[in-house]
């Protein structure tokens, strides 16, 4: 089925506005090309719908995506991040403006598999910028 990243399709992954990137392009596009898997994948989708979806607050968001990308470690092998780096950084092509540059930046830093604490130190500086309180076990990144 064709999708146009729109709220009126019917195929349940693409219908929600609140994941559709400044592009039109959907988180999960980005998902399933960069194969981010569970943990990358989940703190890409709570970065790109954060402050978006109603009833779940900046601060919500931004602390599920700290949770997946601290949580990462057991997904890759130290060889398996490098590999996805690599080919993620050489693959990755999108020039277009696909997100506020402040989020951007970490949304680049988890399709190139960078470090989890390079990701997390840029999560808690975005969160500075939004105003959302930092964590005490978050204090670390800051």
């Amino acid at each position: 089925m064709e999708t146009d990243n729109k709220n009126n399709n019917t195929d349940g992954v693409h219908s929600q506005d609140y994941y559709v990137l400044e592009n039109g392009k959907h988180a999960s596009d980005y998902i399933a090309t960069y194969r981010l898997g569970f943990f990358y994948g989940n703190a890409l989708k709570y970065c790109v719908r954060c402050g978006k979806k109603e009833g779940n607050s900046v601060e919500k968001d931004l602390n599920k995506a700290m949770t997946y990308i601290l949580s990462s470690d057991s997904e890759y092998s130290f060889i398996e991040r490098l590999a996805k780096r690599a080919f993620n950084t050489w693959l990755f092509n999108d020039r277009t403006q696909f997100a506020p540059k402040n989020l951007a930046v970490i949304l680049y830093a988890i399709i190139k598999f960078e470090p989890k604490e390079k990701i997390a130190k840029l999560i808690v500086k975005y969160m500075k910028f939004r105003g959302v309180p930092i964590k005490p076990e978050y204090k670390c990144y800051e």
